[in-house]
């Protein structure tokens, strides 16, 4: 594109500096015109116009085949001027990249170890966030297991209240010795539920309950004890 912006300036110089000197050409003289026509007959006349025009077509011609030819010159001078920029381009574009190749190696390795870092600090709090999780699982399942087998104990020692109750209500119409020996087991299987239920270490959502259970056990105790006149501590073995 430059070889052919300078072509063209160069034409346009050549035709300008053309245009001049014909400017600068005398006047044509129709005598001296007339002149080189005399003594030549219509042969010779059309043979000369003939000569003159083949001249003018081979100046014209020779000025297009010198234009044709600067033009190439200027685009293979153009073209090898890129060339040797391309060459010198790439020398340096290879340079760099040698140059740099160390540091970029460098640089690459440390990215994979920081990858490998952010990675292993990823696996630690997954592991970490896993390990807690299965605690607080076991947790609540065993808090849950808990609850569930004290309440199931509470539920029974309640059921033993109220059976001992039944007991001692039907035992009212026994004979005296009869009663007494009635009123005498209750009595020891109720101060064996109620010091096993002391015992038992009750979660704090069952606290209430146990306390109702346990002063449910003291208040039926105290009657027992009332009922049979026995000062004695004795509770009952083995399963209730």
């Amino acid at each position: 594109e430059a070889a052919l912006r300078a072509l063209g300036a160069a034409l346009e110089a050549l035709a300008t500096r053309l245009r001049r000197e014909r400017d600068e050409l005398p006047a044509q003289d129709e005598d001296l015109e007339d002149l080189q026509w005399d003594g030549l007959d219509r042969e010779q006349k059309i043979d000369k116009k003939m000569f003159d025009g083949k001249q003018e077509f081979d100046w014209e011609r020779a000025l297009d085949h010198a234009a044709e030819a600067q033009a190439k010159r200027a685009a293979a001078a153009f073209q090898d001027k890129l060339q040797r920029a391309d060459h010198v381009l790439r020398r340096r574009w290879r340079r760099r990249r040698d140059g740099g190749r160390q540091q970029t190696m460098q640089g690459l390795a440390a990215l994979v170890s920081a990858v490998d870092e952010v990675e292993e600090k990823i696996r630690f709090v997954y592991r970490d966030a896993a390990e807690k999780a299965d605690e607080e699982v076991d947790r609540v399942t065993s808090e849950r297991r808990g609850s569930q087998e004290q309440t199931q104990m509470m539920l029974s020692a309640a059921l033993v209240v109220r059976e001992e109750k039944d007991i001692m209500n039907d035992g009212w119409y026994a004979a005296p010795k009869e009663r007494q020996q009635i009123m005498l087991k209750s009595l020891k299987r109720v101060r064996r539920l109620n010091e096993d239920m002391r015992n038992l270490d009750i979660i704090p959502e069952l606290k209430q309950k146990h306390s109702v259970l346990l002063y449910s056990l003291r208040m039926l105790e105290a009657k027992l004890k009332h009922e049979c006149h026995s000062t004695m501590a004795d509770i009952q073995e083995g399963p209730l």
